[in-house]
């Protein structure tokens, strides 16, 4: 019940700060919540229209050290289909008090998952930095979510280890239509031409066929051009 009030303490004080405005970071010292012990945080951002958003954190206190680890960025992840995806973490040593001095020289492993089964490319040493993993553009299906997990763990002690996750989700990216040459173009009175539509694309790399539909405005009028009355040319015959 101590332990609850004080964190209950600190966060109150961190809400009354600067002005009322509250702080953006707040820090909860270990002997402050206990071994064990199960806590969810949130925080609301308010701006001046009154209009809020609410993010929530589960945070769960091991009975043994382990390392520090967090996934950086939002969660879930936004990303594209076309888009290379680079997960970062950042990782520290375990806290000791009991524990051999040697333990704090040990290196750390890291080990990346992905549990929805939907991935089934390769998450071993996609990065010259083991704590990044990086996923090439076209390996995602648009309109789906992946769940990817870092496991870290004391190389030469693996039973001391800490886990943090991500939802990647694959949001769906509109068709791209181009007319080459630009958005104007001018000829001659006398030449013919032709617009060509075949740089269009889908950036989500969709199988399946696109199809091509032309349409003709006035440029000012924004009228049909089958309703259009041309301009007499009076130096014509």
């Amino acid at each position: 019940h101590t332990n609850v009030m004080n964190v209950s303490k600190v966060l109150v004080i961190a809400n009354a700060a600067n002005s009322g405005y509250g702080r953006i970071r707040v820090t909860i010292l270990s002997a402050e919540i206990p071994r064990g012990g199960d806590m969810r945080f949130s925080i609301t951002v308010t701006n001046f229209l009154g209009t809020s958003h609410t993010d929530t954190i589960n945070i769960k206190k091991l009975n043994i050290p382990a390392p520090a680890i967090t996934i950086l960025g939002a969660n879930p992840f936004s990303t594209t289909t076309s888009a290379t995806l680079t997960l970062k973490s950042t990782a520290e040593l375990p806290s000791y008090t009991c524990v051999d001095f040697a333990l704090l020289n040990s290196r750390m492993s890291f080990v990346w998952h992905e549990h929805t089964g939907g991935f089934t490319g390769d998450l071993a040493d996609t990065s010259r930095n083991p704590r990044y993993l990086t996923i090439p553009a076209y390996t995602f299906s648009a309109l789906t979510e992946y769940e990817f997990t870092l496991v870290t763990y004391m190389t030469d002690t693996p039973y001391i280890n800490n886990t943090a996750s991500v939802v990647v989700s694959v949001s769906q990216q509109s068709l791209v239509a181009i007319i080459e040459g630009g958005s104007y173009q001018q000829y001659g009175r006398d030449t013919s031409f032709s617009l060509d539509g075949s740089s269009s694309y889908d950036p989500d790399n969709e199988a399946g066929s696109i199809s091509y539909t032309w349409s003709c405005a006035g440029a000012t009028s924004g009228a049909n051009c089958s309703s259009l009355t041309m301009p007499v040319d009076n130096s014509t015959l």
